[in-house]
């Protein structure tokens, strides 16, 4: 594919031409990492290491940054010849990558415009209120009164009044 694309378009030999061609290519590559694992379609190996590294609170730009220039250092102690390219793409692509991978997952998700929004509703404190009990029981001085806050979780309910919602 390259050869063909080299028969048709010659390389160019100035170096403006070629500094443009690279950043170019290394912000075109920033896009479509982040369009590709933005849109949920599975990263790549060091793709899908950055991701984990990052849902586990780590930057996305530190944790691509350090995956390429660890590629990058592997590739230069395997006798692979390390050029200004291949630093500047192994430095620019984990900042490229995490803005363009935040750009397209808030893409996904429209806001509604300010008019819109729903008012947020200003709830009442809570109040005690009384439970009746399933069976009834005999009230003399050992009983506890039922009385509880309104019930949201088991948290919230004393353990006596309800054993099911004990831990062990």
């Amino acid at each position: 594919m390259i050869d063909a694309m080299l028969a048709l378009v010659h390389p160019p030999h100035a170096i403006a031409t070629r500094i443009a061609l690279l950043v170019g290519g290394v912000v075109l590559n920033g896009v479509a990492t982040g369009a590709y694992i933005g849109a949920g379609l599975g990263p790549g190996p060091r793709d899908g290491l950055m991701t984990a590294w990052a849902a586990r609170g780590h930057s996305i730009r530190i944790v691509r940054t350090m995956i390429e220039v660890s590629a990058l250092a592997a590739g230069w102690a395997l006798g692979g010849t390390v050029g200004v390219g291949t630093v500047f793409y192994a430095l620019a692509i984990g900042p490229l990558a995490h803005r363009f991978i935040r750009c397209s997952r808030s893409a996904g998700r429209r806001r509604r415009s300010p008019r819109r929004r729903p008012r947020k509703l200003r709830q009442a404190p809570l109040q005690e209120q009384q439970i009746e009990p399933a069976i009834e029981l005999p009230r003399n001085s050992e009983s506890r009164a039922a009385t509880v806050k309104p019930r949201r979780s088991c948290r919230r309910i004393e353990a006596a009044f309800s054993p099911r919602c004990r831990r062990s």
